[in-house]
């Protein structure tokens, strides 16, 4: 409907990050940024929409709302500020609406203003396609919780569709067509909770014990998982040396063949 994807617009608010910063991935020694651990399943989601392999990538990362010059191993429990830091476990919980029996039960308390952080918690990235496509990403980890979360814009030749994972009923797709009146759009609703991402660990781990024992094929393959990781990777790399870098390139040698011809 919307015609030749000529380019996407990927947007993950992430109103959790907090409890990432109370954690181990507040290294990025141990979480290897969340370009690794959070933007690989957009950017799997976008590589599929697409149709193509990735072929560069640059990205910016900045921390910018936690890290500070607290002690590193000072945690909320011992802080004399954890009735008023708003970032603290337990002002986490109040906002949330969480009950807690003990403040340290659900999550780690390590400080998120600790010297010790250093995972970047505002990143942004510029991906361009064999096909022609190109694509930005941009997530961040200290958005409002009343803020829209998760949204995917594809644009085209003939309209626009947006793919907005943040309704509280599931999700939402909406098609402008691009020579229509101004009012016209297709809005589509679906049911994403418990399937794939959104509460799926159970139904991904049935699948993947499913596929082992031979009774269904696999919904992905390891190549496409490859690639999103290695766009995960080329981005980290970018922001290092302040410029585009060339996937291929960072693919081992001896893995180029089978990754390129069946990545998509």
């Amino acid at each position: 409907d919307i015609g030749r994807i000529c380019s996407t617009r990927f947007v993950q608010n992430c109103h959790y990050g907090n409890g990432g910063y109370h954690n181990w991935r507040r290294k990025k020694e141990n979480s290897g940024t969340w370009f690794i651990e959070k933007a690989t399943h957009d950017f799997d989601v976008m590589n599929w929409l697409v149709d193509a392999p990735p072929s560069t990538i640059a990205a910016v990362s900045r921390l910018q709302a936690f890290g500070g010059d607290k002690p590193a191993d000072l945690r909320c429990r011992d802080c004399e500020e954890k009735a008023t830091c708003p970032e603290s476990l337990s002002n986490l919980a109040y906002r949330n609406g969480i009950r807690l029996v003990d403040e340290h039960s659900r999550m780690d308390d390590l400080c998120v203003f600790s010297s010790e952080v250093n995972t970047p918690d505002n990143e942004a990235a510029l991906i361009q396609y064999e096909n022609g496509v190109f694509g930005t990403y941009h997530q961040w980890f200290f958005s409002p919780r009343s803020y829209r979360h998760r949204i995917y814009e594809i644009h085209g030749t003939l309209g626009v569709m947006e793919i907005d994972l943040g309704a509280e009923h599931g999700g939402d797709i909406l098609v402008s067509p691009r020579f229509a009146a101004p009012d016209t759009r297709g809005v589509f609703h679906f049911d994403y909770l418990e399937r794939n991402h959104y509460d799926g660990d159970g139904p991904m781990t049935m699948h993947f014990y499913e596929v082992i024992l031979g009774r269904a094929a696999p919904a992905a393959t390891v190549e496409q998982a490859f690639l999103s990781e290695l766009m995960g990777y080329g981005a980290i790399r970018s922001g290092e040396k302040n410029g585009f870098v060339n996937l291929k390139e960072l693919i081992p040698a001896d893995l180029r063949p089978g990754i390129q011809k069946n990545a998509v």
